[in-house]
């Protein structure tokens, strides 16, 4: 784990995408989801660091500094995650939409998963 100056310890994840990535297309080729899997989805989530989680995104919801995700909100219990991506031999930041997505799915997910059981359970 790296320290990044002034703002206690930092997250970073280094995104490689693969080249069969998922796309917009190809999204609902993956078939149902089985009540394992859905249970091994919501299980990753409660392991998550707590939420919420909030993007600031550098130009757009603040001025000076780095993009980053405040996780737990401003307390600072939890470290801030950095995302970068790596574009060559350098790292750069995330998109601003990829900050967004990662911070919103938080609590998406949760959401999400909460909807396929009630919709499960009418259906049943």
């Amino acid at each position: 784990m790296n320290v990044h100056p002034g703002a206690g310890t930092m997250v970073s994840w280094i995104c490689r995408l693969p080249a069969d990535r998922a796309t917009e297309d190809n999204m609902a080729d993956y078939g149902p989801i089985e009540a394992d899997e859905l249970d091994a989805i919501e299980a990753r989530c409660r392991a998550a660091s707590t939420p919420p989680w909030e993007p600031f995104i550098e130009g757009r919801d603040h001025d000076s500094g780095d993009t980053f995700i405040r996780i737990g909100g401003l307390d600072d219990s939890e470290a801030d995650m950095y995302v970068s991506r790596a574009i060559g031999q350098r790292l750069v930041p995330a998109s601003a939409a990829d900050h967004d997505f990662i911070a919103h799915a938080r609590t998406d997910i949760p959401r999400l998963i909460a909807e396929i059981r009630r919709l499960r359970s009418e259906l049943a």
